[in-house]
């Protein structure tokens, strides 16, 4: 059963009420917001690991990330090397 925000804050004011500020803050804090069923675990966490770890996800998506990078330094190098050829021209054609 999901809680709305307007209960919350309901049950909030009474503990505030009946156990003051401090008490209520701690008591709303162990509460999470989401049904006990939605937090995550850290067997869940654990389990989500293991999975990543075996299906080669995680080093498929690394390698095709290297690859862009390496393409995108390429192209900078490129584009700042034929920056400078230009650069060298134009001062030489200004000299000369």
């Amino acid at each position: 059963m999901a809680v709305s925000e307007e209960a919350r804050h309901r049950l909030y004011q009474r503990l505030e009420e009946v156990l003051g500020l401090e008490n209520a803050n701690t008591m709303m804090a162990s509460i999470p917001p989401v049904a006990w069923a939605e937090v995550a675990t850290k067997a869940d966490l654990d389990d989500l690991a293991a999975r990543m770890a075996t299906t080669g996800d995680v080093a498929e998506l690394r390698a095709e990330f290297r690859g862009e990078l390496n393409r995108m330094l390429l192209g900078v190098i490129t584009a700042n090397a034929a920056m400078a050829g230009l650069a060298l021209a134009a001062a030489q054609l200004i000299a000369g």
